[in-house]
């Protein structure tokens, strides 16, 4: 949320953004260059049509033609990718959710697709516990991938030593022995352990509490746990994070691939952001005809703009070309797209989160009112 709300604040002069859908893995991938290279040429069109001179315009582009030849960048891609170009540079995102093609060149960064990674809009957490390895990933309703841990101890040995493991819970005396004659232990995690073991528990995961916290925790968005009962009570009676969601995926995640804790850790989250959606629907029909709610687009601008904005509703995939005067607090809407447009739908967006209103970006028709936005007011 910070960074997309960084993104929206930035204005400096002309601003690319690129978004196109990428391939993980297979023949796909060989496209995924082609893409870019279509909407740099877009781009580069729409800045010249803006008065860009054309030198000036391929050299703002550059950063991203020379994408086009990294193999090692195309062979390490998400669902989609994020460009941004500006005079002070580019910055890339490989994204975790699929996104459409799309070039814009405006005032401001378009960062409606973005918002399929906020936690209204079904993003989440697991941390997978055991004491041979602790993994984090960030979540989708399909999609998952790994978060490095960076700093943050992934084993108990690494945090208290290897001494511990002389006395702590039960491992293969059988297993092969590795570098030095030692055994690699293997924490069953069957039963509850003894109190001093708790003590060693609780003290590894306040390390790992306090990096994942420190990584993920000011973003807000829900955390699912994932390991046998006992550890996952120990990790809620120490964790600092604010977002810890009450049921967890029971029974040891080291045998369990990404997709599967995925697939097991959406049904503890699927409700609350149903929940959020509902309640915000339900405000907003009430309020409709009382001046507290709007799907009008203008009226939703403004107040956008005003700070106004509780709850937002926004079509997937919807744009609405035009312009909108801040002074005069009026848009101007165009049935094709004109330089120097950028997307109304994108703008309510961007100033909604800006005033910290909650934001829902959802299938068009799933939008109250059947209009491409659907706002419910402060005041």
């Amino acid at each position: 949320r910070e960074q997309i709300r960084d993104l929206a604040a930035e204005t400096d002069g002309l601003l690319v953004s690129l978004y196109l859908p990428t391939h993980r893995a297979g023949r796909e991938t060989e496209q995924d260059p082609i893409r870019l290279k279509n909407l740099l040429t877009d781009a580069e069109r729409d800045l010249v049509a803006q008065g860009v001179r054309a030198t000036a315009a391929r050299d703002l582009l550059a950063p991203a033609r020379a994408l086009l030849d990294d193999l090692e960048f195309w062979s390490h891609q998400g669902d989609g990718l994020a460009v941004f170009l500006s005079p002070a540079g580019m910055r890339e995102y490989r994204l975790p959710v699929t996104v459409p093609e799309v070039a814009v060149v405006a005032d401001r960064y378009h960062v409606k697709p973005l918002l399929g990674l906020l936690a209204g809009n079904g993003r989440f957490h697991v941390l997978a516990l055991s004491l041979n390895r602790v993994r984090l990933f960030e979540a989708g309703r399909d999609t998952m991938r790994e978060i490095d841990l960076r700093d943050v101890p992934e084993s108990l040995r690494e945090s208290v030593g290897y001494d511990w493991e002389q006395k702590s819970l039960q491992f293969h005396t059988g297993t092969a022995a590795g570098a030095g004659g030692r055994r690699r232990a293997v924490y069953h995690g069957h039963g509850s352990p003894k109190d001093d073991d708790k003590a060693e528990i609780a003290a590894f995961f306040r390390q790992v509490d306090a990096g994942v916290t420190a990584l993920v925790g000011a973003d807000r968005v829900p955390l699912v746990l994932a390991g046998a009962k006992y550890l996952t009570a120990i990790y809620r009676s120490v964790s600092a994070h604010p977002c810890v969601v009450e049921h967890a995926v029971e029974g040891s995640p080291d045998r369990s691939s990404p997709e599967e804790l995925c697939a097991r850790a959406w049904p503890a989250v699927e409700p609350r952001f149903a929940e959020d959606r509902r309640v915000a629907g339900e405000r907003f029909e009430a309020l409709k005809d009382k001046g507290g709610a709007s799907g009008d687009l203008d009226l939703v601008l403004s107040a956008a703009f005003g700070g106004r904005v509780e709850s937002l509703f926004a079509a997937r995939g919807v744009q609405r070309w035009g312009r909108f005067d801040e002074a005069s607090l009026r848009a101007e809407s165009h049935s094709r797209r004109q330089p120097g447009d950028q997307d109304l739908v994108d703008l309510a967006v961007v100033q909604s989160l800006a005033s910290g209103g909650d934001v829902f970006l959802v299938e068009p028709a799933a939008v109250p009112g059947g209009g491409v936005v659907a706002a419910v007011f402060r005041f």
